[in-house]
């Protein structure tokens, strides 16, 4: 059995800056948190953001970059994380690119309930795929940062035959 979740003391772990494995290390196992509340409470959006910002720095050093990776402080509400790669600090803002119809907490507190493990998968194509991301970058976009953050979009759903030129001249439009 998992021992009972102290959400703060995590999340005052995660905004110490440290490698990408240390900094994923820290995050609570999957099975503290039922799936219905880690979707759709926002006390665990910080964990959320905190595990694409770790497997992201994670891949970047896995590149070859020396990384270090925080969550922002308890009393910022921008960025949501800060990177630093070969000594250089950048500021992340994360979102998830998700179908527009598609809710993961309504998801999840539904397959809670249900009398099957199964869990449908919803094929996304190419073109669909490209107008969520495309979507997610719009949204926070539209949004007023002080600065220039970077976004780290996380697509929840097979990025196979999602050409990484096509997003970023999709995005010079935005």
């Amino acid at each position: 059995m998992t021992p009972p979740l102290d959400l703060e003391a995590v999340l005052r772990n995660l905004r110490k800056l440290s490698c990408p494995q240390a900094f994923l290390d820290r995050l609570p196992p999957v099975t503290a948190i039922p799936d219905q509340d880690y979707f759709r409470s926002p006390a665990y959006l910080p964990l959320r953001e905190g595990w694409a910002a770790g497997r992201f720095a994670r891949a970047l050093e896995l590149q070859g970059h020396a990384l270090e990776v925080r969550l922002a402080d308890a009393d910022q509400r921008f960025p949501d994380f800060h990177l630093r790669s070969d000594g250089v600090d950048y500021e992340f803002e994360f979102t998830e690119a998700l179908p527009p119809d598609r809710k993961r907490g309504d998801e999840y507190r539904d397959w809670a309930s249900a009398r099957t493990a199964l869990r449908p998968y919803h094929a996304v194509d190419r073109n669909e795929g490209l107008e969520i991301i495309a979507e997610a970058i719009r949204r926070k976009a539209n949004k007023f940062y002080a600065t220039n953050p970077h976004l780290l979009v996380y697509a929840d759903f097979s990025g196979e035959g999602i050409d990484l030129r096509e997003c970023q001249a999709d995005r010079k439009s935005v």
